[in-house]
């Protein structure tokens, strides 16, 4: 069992995953090159500002099948999912 500043250890690792993954994103994004960054649909860090502000600024939550591996835009199942937050198309 992980004790109290374990769990805060990890949570700090994630901060610092999370932001490089926005980084990185961001980068490919000012490239015009496609990118994603994938999380569970349930995953907390989906309220956090700086996701929230990435989805007001247009880039999209779809869901993506794992089970199959295919694509569902905006799809309603829940069972094997994850969630690819995706770059925007280009005007």
């Amino acid at each position: 069992m992980r004790t109290a500043e374990e769990w805060q250890a990890l949570g700090a690792q994630a901060q610092t995953h999370l932001n490089f993954c926005i980084h990185v994103l961001l980068w490919q994004h000012g490239r015009n090159a496609a990118g994603s960054l994938e999380q569970p649909p349930r995953a907390a860090s989906w309220q956090l500002q700086r996701v929230l502000h990435l989805l007001a600024a247009g880039f999209e939550r779809t869901a993506f099948g794992l089970a199959f591996g295919l694509c569902f835009a905006r799809s309603s199942q829940t069972q094997h999912e994850a969630l690819l937050m995706l770059l925007p198309p280009e005007d």
